[in-house]
């Protein structure tokens, strides 16, 4: 199972700067979201592997250090291993096509293949990991989690619901599933 991170695992935080929703910029913002540890285990209980795949581009922007976006994944890891859920793998995509005036990490601007909707992160862990594309799941809350899933192969689930400026995004193709969150996701699988 491919997880996306933020708004599938951890909830999503104001940024007061930008006055704006966004992913955690440090461990101390990181929050995980009602019933994700159950799914979590409920997923291995049922054999499942588990990767996180998840767009980083904060430290591109300028918003956070590199450091500060591994420190969170590395603590997520860690409490995880705690409560006896292991995380197989976790692979950001760290990049950014063009700079902002904040931008301090300039190795960071790029155009990649690992950017969802760019389906690099998951082809990368399918290979490495000799993984059943028919069996195997990209779960997300966004439409280039769904894209990606679909350009990787897989099948899709999206997290919320489906609105229809969404499905404009998907060419009106619409996920293999749709489930209200992670824990739903993991009950029905």
């Amino acid at each position: 199972v491919f997880l996306d991170r933020d708004g599938v695992i951890n909830a999503i935080v104001f940024n007061e700067d930008t006055e704006q929703l966004d992913s955690p910029l440090c461990r101390e913002q990181f929050q995980l979201l009602p019933g994700v540890v159950d799914a979590l285990r409920l997923l291995r209980e049922k054999r499942f592997l588990i990767f996180i795949v998840t767009n980083q581009p904060a430290a591109a922007k300028g918003k956070t250090t590199l450091g500060n976006l591994y420190d969170i994944n590395l603590s997520f890891i860690k409490d995880m291993q705690r409560l006896g859920i292991i995380i197989q793998d976790i692979i950001i995509c760290p990049h950014y096509e063009r700079a902002t005036s904040q931008t301090k990490e300039n190795f960071l601007i790029k155009n990649c293949d690992c950017r969802k909707p760019k389906p690099g992160m998951m082809l990368k862990i399918l290979q490495k990991y000799n993984i059943a594309k028919d069996r195997s799941f990209m779960v997300g809350d966004s439409f280039t989690d769904i894209l990606a899933g679909r350009r990787a192969g897989i099948r899709t689930v999206l997290i919320g619901s489906l609105k229809c400026d969404f499905c404009k995004m998907l060419d009106y193709g619409k996920p293999d599933m749709i489930r209200s969150s992670l824990l739903d996701f993991a009950e029905q699988i």
